[in-house]
């Protein structure tokens, strides 16, 4: 029994660690992480991405260690902009939205791409990012590779190097 209560209790305790089995860039440098990205590609934990939209973004840091995301959004003639506000948490490389969204750039090479982890109460996504509209072979295969690796359903990957893209 008190092997039984222990296991419960690892399992709340590595639960409640942001990100479950979702592994977290540990040096995360939220300066170096600034500047513009663009979305390489994204897939979901549950089945195939409905209504997806290309959200290239500017990362800007804030003073208190939060980040604004000033996503860059496609509508039908033209573009809109959102601010979108990231509350640090007290692990590096981790923040929350006011939307129970809980975001962890998994891995990052602040010159080329990132991978970010976005998790809610009813989905998981996997999104790639990179300095460039393209990222070489190399790292969409990373990319795959941490993917399947988390459990996603590769076949349900949207690349969104065929989308339409804001000026």
């Amino acid at each position: 029994m008190k092997c039984l209560m222990f296991s419960a209790a690892l399992a709340i305790v590595y639960w409640l660690d942001f990100g479950v089995g979702v592994p977290v860039k540990p040096d995360f440098d939220l300066q170096q992480f600034a500047g513009k990205w663009y979305a390489i590609a994204i897939v979901k934990t549950r089945g195939p991405p409905e209504s997806i939209l290309v959200l290239d973004h500017i990362v800007e840091p804030l003073p208190n260690g939060d980040m604004l995301m000033q996503a860059q959004i496609p509508s039908k003639d033209k573009c809109k902009e959102e601010n979108i506000h990231l509350s640090h948490t007290d692990r590096a490389g981790i923040f929350t939205t006011e939307k129970e969204r809980v975001l962890s750039v998994v891995e990052a090479s602040y010159e080329s791409y990132y991978i970010l982890s976005i998790e809610t109460p009813k989905n998981g996504v996997l999104q790639l990012f990179a300095r460039k509209p393209d990222v070489p072979t190399m790292v969409e295969n990373m990319y795959l590779s941490r993917a399947q690796s988390l459990g996603f359903k590769i076949k349900f990957i949207i690349n969104f190097n065929t989308m339409d893209r804001c000026p």
